[in-house]
């Protein structure tokens, strides 16, 4: 087993037992997650919630967390992933544009 393949199965093993804290469903986990990189990428890069880097970083995230899933379970898992992409970013997404359109509704 290469040392890339041992990297995967070791975060795919950190994410079981992180969504195992979790009370809810395994989509829960994914919402909170996308939340936390979002808001914590703001805070590293010291920009406004309203930048879109901060947003690119979970955007990014998710597409990395999909393509090790990928590695892990030898294929795409599309429904999962759709599934998984959706509960992630909808949240920052959803923010991110009120953030940026309340001004313009204020006027």
């Amino acid at each position: 087993m290469t040392i890339l393949m041992k990297l995967v199965y070791l975060y795919e093993d950190l994410i079981r037992w992180l969504v195992s804290l979790c009370p809810a469903p395994d989509k829960f986990a994914q919402t909170y997650a996308g939340l936390a990189i979002w808001l914590g990428a703001a805070l590293l890069m010291k920009k406004p919630l309203r930048h879109w880097h901060p947003l690119g970083v979970v955007i990014v995230a998710e597409c990395l967390n999909e393509c090790i899933d990928y590695l892990a379970h030898g294929g795409w898992m599309w429904r999962d992933t759709r599934a998984d992409m959706i509960a992630t970013w909808f949240w920052p997404v959803v923010i991110f544009a009120a953030i940026r359109v309340r001004p313009k509704l204020r006027g």
